[in-house]
């Protein structure tokens, strides 16, 4: 068998290397862990790999998909078959067929025939890439490839067929060695166009691909078929090297992979219509109860009953409206729809704000929350300020969430060197499973431990989408003793700081607006009545003269009419809809420079873009923020608003000024809880230092309520350094 062996396949090396060099076959070696051992002809396509890394990185998008596949075809101990679609300027279509190749007694490994279907035609001389095997790779992977090889000499005699030609024409692999193609292709029509294609492939002494019709037992097929010369030492063509596939399964499976595209493309877009439709719809009723519940709860005071009810529907209103907006993320961000809106961000009023919401959510727990921030943390940076809260409060939430007992903590620092931000969220909580570490940032994974914990699995994907939708990096673990702990680092550029009064997220309230009431008319256009009213009734609390339109028909003329400082208008309006009536007010030269301010419960992309292209002011998603409606009052007319005066945090603490703190007011305290108070300050320990602003309010309140508003602001250094004037600490250390 040996004798046998050695006289119809190719001895040596460097024969092997020229056959499979001209193949349009990519070979891929892999070992137990699926990483690439070698490659054939993979050299200017898209699943070259870098030796000793997971072939599974040459698909980019969908990794996982190979990775199964090789996982199905081990335990099944069957050889499968994937067919994948690779995108670029030029996408390619690859059908790979999986199994596994004994080389030696002692050395097994799989081999993947990854074939390019989506072509009809292309020049198969590919370079040989990366190789250490042995000559009894070449032969063995040649003669168990899913196609058909052969190997015949200048005057028709078979040198060679490979197992597949072998099972297709039911003739042994030796009986073909020493035979002429006369004796087995049967028909005159086959052998001339066989001859004619080696004449051609002889005057261009280089491979040639042609589709080639052969009759077998009576039956007609279709190939692409690639012819390769092979040459002796003097430059004589000795031999011609063939691989051909079967092009009725290439049509086949292109036109059943072209179905299934366009199936998915119609399944992607009914879902997202799905997703837009029920978000406007959950949109609209929440705008109403989020609106008038707000309303309320300004007419009844800050304390009650009434208020605290008050409380619970607006907390339950805005989780709702989390959970739609989560949905409507992750499939924008699916489809690359999703897009980053950056601005300069005070970052020390961003990460204040977080910290007075989520502090009430921790002690609602009974948990402690300390945040640590370092001095060079208050700055100002480019970001998307409102996916960059989104990110932190997703986090701090869950770490809340999953946690019953102990504390909470977020550590926050800016690294100069690098120009990132790091962010820290640590927990005392039940900590992540094992076999949950990798899949934790996956859509709709939940981790099954208890059934009290909420929520539907898509906080923490959106999260990563987001910090890698803003080229950084996140991971999680587990903590030495207990609980989970994230890490987040995302580059973003540090700006000078900006000047001005509250902003979008500030937490206070806008009241009213510093000019006379009436002054300034508003025209709300807005065909449901429960939202016309809301609108109509906070405008008017502003201090606005408002008129209501609900019909699109005739808001043109009340438009005319009565001229608005300002329009407010929802896009889908019977009668005209809002886009049309948006660009009549623009044709219009006396009408045209009104602002007009979108209030929609759209989230459909294109939509919202449309009303960007026709020059609208601002564009408000249900439920409104009346914080950012007055924003974008205040940007459109010029104005100023009066915010509340019983805000958290001092003027001063919101300014970034020094508060009013000096020696006087601290050198009489006890030198004990000073030097508590120094080292609480010291470590910015938020909890240390308001258990001892708590001791001293009842002797000192004057004192305390300044230290208190240091602390809000995150303002360690100043207690730490008017504490260590008096104490001169430097000399007790």
């Amino acid at each position: 068998m040996e004798m046998t062996e050695q006289l119809w396949l190719p001895d040596s090396h460097e024969d092997w290397r020229v056959l499979l060099g001209n193949i349009t076959t990519v070979i891929t070696l892999l070992d137990e862990q699926f990483a690439v051992i070698s490659q054939f002809n993979a050299e200017h396509t898209p699943l070259s790999v870098a030796i000793g890394q997971p072939f599974s990185q040459c698909m980019a998008q969908i990794p996982h998909l190979m990775h199964d596949t090789l996982q199905r075809m081990r335990d099944l101990n069957q050889p499968q078959v994937l067919e994948t679609l690779h995108p670029g300027d030029k996408p390619k279509l690859y059908r790979h067929e999986m199994r596994t190749v004994k080389l030696t007694h002692d050395q097994t490994v799989i081999a993947v025939y990854s074939t390019e279907i989506a072509e009809s035609s292309k020049q198969a001389n590919r370079m040989f890439v990366h190789s250490t095997n042995t000559d009894d790779l070449f032969r063995r992977l040649v003669d168990i490839m899913p196609a058909i090889v052969i190997w015949i000499d200048a005057n028709e005699t078979y040198l060679y067929v490979n197992k597949y030609v072998a099972n297709r024409t039911g003739i042994p692999q030796e009986e073909f060695v020493g035979r002429k193609i006369t004796e087995i292709t049967r028909t005159e029509s086959s052998l001339e166009q066989w001859r004619g294609q080696m004449a051609d492939v002889a005057r261009a002494r280089q491979p040639i691909t042609v589709e080639y019709t052969y009759t077998w037992k009576g039956a007609v097929g279709h190939n692409l078929i690639t012819v390769v010369p092979v040459f002796d030492a003097q430059g004589t063509i000795t031999s011609f090297f063939s691989h051909s596939v079967e092009l009725a399964k290439i049509f086949e499976r292109e036109e059943a992979l072209k179905r299934a595209n366009i199936q998915a493309e119609h399944a992607m877009q009914a879902k997202d219509r799905f997703i837009a439709n029920v978000s406007h719809e959950l949109r609209t009723p929440l705008n109403v109860i989020l609106g008038f519940a707000g309303l309320l709860r300004d007419d009844v005071g800050q304390t009650g009953q009434a208020h605290d009810y008050l409380d619970h529907i607006l907390n339950s209103g805005h989780y709702l409206s989390r959970l739609v907006n989560d949905m409507l993320d992750a499939s924008r961000i699916d489809v690359g729809q999703f897009t980053l809106e950056l601005s300069s961000v005070d970052l020390h009023r961003l990460l204040r704000r977080i910290t007075q919401a989520q502090a009430e959510f921790a002690r609602a727990k009974g948990l402690k929350f300390a945040v640590e921030v370092k001095p060079d943390t208050m700055i100002w940076l480019i970001a998307d300020e409102t996916r960059l809260r989104q990110i932190i409060n997703n986090l701090v939430q869950n770490a809340i969430k999953f946690t019953d007992s102990g504390d909470v903590q977020l550590r926050v620092n800016y690294v100069v060197d690098r120009q990132s931000l790091q962010i820290e969220v640590l927990d005392t909580g039940i900590g992540i499973p094992e076999a949950h570490v990798e899949d934790i940032f996956e859509a709709f994974v939940t981790l099954g431990i208890s059934s009290k914990k909420d929520g539907i699995g898509l906080g923490l994907y959106i999260t990563r989408l987001l910090v890698q939708l803003m080229g950084g990096t996140i991971v999680a673990g587990n903590r030495t003793g207990g609980g989970a702990v994230f890490r987040v680092e995302i580059p973003l550029q540090q700006v000078a700081p900006e000047t001005h009064g509250p902003t979008l997220g500030s937490g206070l309230l806008p009241l009213r607006i510093s000019e006379e009431p009436g002054q300034y008319r508003a025209m709300i256009v807005e065909d449901t009545t429960a939202n016309a009213a809301l609108f109509a009734e906070r405008l008017t609390r502003w201090g606005f003269a408002v008129d209501l339109v609900q019909d699109g028909s005739y808001a043109l003329e009340r438009i005319r009419a009565w001229q608005p400082h300002v329009i407010l208008l929802d896009l889908y309006l019977p009668g005209v809809d809002g886009f049309t009536l948006a660009e009549q007010v623009r044709a219009d030269a006396q009408l045209r420079d009104i602002p007009v301010i979108v209030l929609t419960a759209s989230a459909i992309s294109p939509e919202l873009e449309r009303t960007r292209l026709n020059g609208m002011a601002a564009i408000l998603t249900k439920p409104i923020s009346f914080d950012a409606l007055a924003q974008a009052i205040a940007t459109c007319l010029n104005v100023e608003f009066i915010y509340e005066t019983t805000a958290p945090v001092s003027d001063d603490a919101l300014s970034g000024l020094k508060p009013a703190l000096t020696v006087d007011h601290i050198q009489h305290l006890p030198e004990a809880w000073l030097q508590q108070m120094y080292f609480a300050a010291a470590t910015a320990s938020p909890d240390e230092t308001a258990s001892l602003i708590e001791a001293l309010e009842s002797d000192a309140y004057e004192t305390a309520a300044k230290l208190r508003d240091l602390t809000a602001a995150f303002n360690f250094s100043t207690i730490a350094d008017l504490i260590e004037t008096v104490l001169n600490v430097n000399s007790l250390t």
